[in-house]
């Protein structure tokens, strides 16, 4: 009964979506549907009358050759109706796909803009919107357009069961029972295809990801050296051949049912054609006749095996709505935002006894951390790889929310501001920053979108980062498309792409704090110099930094020394000396 619900609410979900990108096509679409049903069934008659008349005319009644004449034209006129209708309808369904796509596209994207950091981590919402993204268009699509053929096909079936009925009852009821065993198979087989898929599902989204990797410019290098890629080959492959020896064990079963129930259709269907020769004989009835109800109760049976196949495949799509419905349940961080209060400025940020850690792990990433960062001040934090600093600057950017403890900002806590007007004040550079597929300006632009196309400030941020001389040496400049796998893009170094990272972090007017982790790791001495002088001397607001190169953290007022998750260490760098703690010891080994 569940199952018979989720469809009906699919069906109704899929014709309302229909309905609302366009009553003209969904009318139109309707409406031939239906005239194509009534249509086979008059081509039935049309055809009976024509072979009738055909009789007669061979008997040498010459006034039946031009009602033969006139039977064979009207045909043709019906063949063409419906043919010229069955073009409209495929002109206005791959219109109606098209929207379709791009509401499932939009739906996608806006749920995964209102998750949270941590819902992100997950590799379940990862298979769920990428099952969404991939299967729910092509279903929703597939939903509508088995239903309107579910309506065609039982306007054929009844009035072809109507002209069945005049001669009697038993084929039809034959007929019907004959459709039954094939159908009950073909459901079984696609529930136990739907089970596999989910079995399977992440391993083909993990195949799928190593092919980005061998294909993608940017990991090639480094694929070739190691030669990774027959590595990456042999996974594929493996993981392919396990499924085909599956796959291959699976189709023997099935076909053997399949074979089993359609031999069982064939010995009802040649039943029910016998009995229709017995009763037309017995009557005395034309040859017209004979042929209409022949080819009546083939195309009944026909049409009431399609109708069971249109069953089988709306029940098949239903499944695979699944991961829609759930994505569409899922309640995501700017959802939960509506009861919020904005955030306009950040005077401070408040950690108290703050700990966290990731999705399942049992230990903590960070422990206890009680720290204030105030507005206008310079932090920089360091510590050794896998010692909590790039997590400490998640949480405070608020993408991930504390375990225990509490984050504040001003003083309210921060879960009572939402997370986009806390994402507008915060201006944020992670080490894995995305190398954007679009133009140099638009890359940089990508810092506050609001102000895309606004060049003077693209050329003033590049200025400041070192990044304004290598970019007018691009052959179009700004308007330079980044990144080799597209026609007429370049690449850029390492360096180069942190100083256009870097620029996109300050582009924003808005923010009231700058936060970068390892910024300038691959950037030449001169331009770091020139960048953390900005930054740390020229700039008003708030800065805070991870780095491993100890000598800049000389600029900070304040330093942050974390170990094992927990902070060990603050205060200024003269201070941090002074104390031969820590920060010291590090200070030693760099400086040795």
């Amino acid at each position: 009964m569940k199952k018979i619900e989720d469809l009906s609410h699919n069906i109704v979900f899929s014709l309302k979506l229909c309905w609302k990108n366009s009553r003209y096509r969904f009318c139109i679409i309707l409406g031939l549907k239906i005239v194509m049903g009534f249509i086979s069934t008059l081509m039935l008659v049309i055809w009976k009358n024509f072979i009738d008349s055909a009789t007669k005319a061979l008997e040498g009644d010459s006034n039946y050759i031009k009602i033969c004449i006139c039977f064979i034209l009207l045909y043709c006129i019906v063949f063409i109706v419906r043919d010229t209708a069955n073009r409209i309808v495929d002109y206005y369904s791959k219109w109606e796909a098209d929207y379709l796509n791009k509401y499932i596209t939009e739906l996608c994207l806006k749920k995964v803009e209102g998750m949270t950091a941590r819902e992100l981590d997950e590799a379940e919402t990862f298979n769920l919107i990428s099952k969404a993204n991939e299967q729910s268009a092509d279903r929703i699509f597939n939903i509508l357009n088995y239903t309107f053929l579910f309506l065609q096909n039982m306007v054929t079936l009844l009035s072809t069961a109507t002209i069945l009925f005049g001669l009697s009852f038993i084929p039809v009821a034959l007929s019907i029972i004959s459709t039954i065993p094939s159908f009950w198979v073909s459901v079984k087989i696609i529930e136990m295809y739907y089970d596999i898929y989910n079995k399977r599902f992440e391993k083909y989204r993990f195949i799928s990801h190593l092919k980005h990797l061998i294909l993608n410019s940017e990991y090639a290098k480094e694929i070739k050296i190691y030669g990774s890629g027959r590595y990456f080959r042999k996974y594929i492959c493996t993981t392919y051949d396990d499924f085909i020896e599956e796959d291959s064990k699976l189709r023997r079963e099935n076909a053997q049912k399949t074979t089993l129930a359609q031999t069982i259709d064939f010995v009802f269907l040649y039943t029910s054609k016998i009995y229709i020769i017995f009763l037309v004989l017995k009557r005395k009835l034309t040859i017209g006749a004979l042929t209409m109800y022949v080819s009546g109760i083939e195309q009944f049976v026909g049409v009431l095996t399609t109708l069971l196949e249109i069953v089988k495949e709306l029940y098949n799509n239903n499944l695979y709505m699944n991961s829609l419905d759930e994505l569409e349940e899922m309640v995501g961080g700017k959802t939960k935002d509506q009861e919020r209060e904005d955030l306009t400025h950040i005077d401070n940020i408040m950690f108290e006894h703050v700990s966290f850690k990731y999705g399942n792990q049992s230990e903590d990433v960070l422990s206890d951390i009680t720290f204030e960062f105030k507005q206008g001040k310079k932090y920089c934090i360091v510590g050794e790889n896998g010692s909590g600093k790039s997590t400490l600057l998640k949480l405070l950017t608020c993408l991930y929310e504390p375990e225990s403890g509490k984050i504040s900002i001003n003083g309210k806590d921060a879960s009572s501001y939402t997370k986009d007007s806390i994402y507008s004040c915060l201006n944020v550079m992670f080490q894995n920053f995305i190398h954007y597929p679009f133009t140099v300006a638009e890359n940089i632009a990508m810092g506050q979108v609001d102000d895309m196309g606004n060049t003077e400030k693209v050329k003033k941020v590049s200025e400041i980062v070192a990044s304004k001389d290598f970019i007018e040496k691009l052959e179009n400049q700004y308007d330079t498309l980044l990144q080799k796998e597209w026609t007429g893009g370049t690449d850029l170094s390492g360096g180069q792409w942190q100083k256009i990272a870097i620029a996109r972090t300050i582009f924003s007017d808005n923010g009231q704090a700058y936060c970068f982790d390892e910024p300038t790791s691959a950037i030449d001495v001169k331009s770091e110099r020139k960048i953390f002088r900005w930054l740390l001397e020229e700039n008003q607001k708030m800065v805070v930094y991870i780095v491993h190169k100890l000598e800049i953290t000389s600029l900070a007022d304040e330093i942050l020394v974390m170990q094992n998750g927990k902070l060990v260490e603050h205060g200024s760098y003269n201070e941090l000396i002074e104390k031969h703690g820590l920060f010291y010891d590090l200070y030693l080994m760099e400086k040795n």
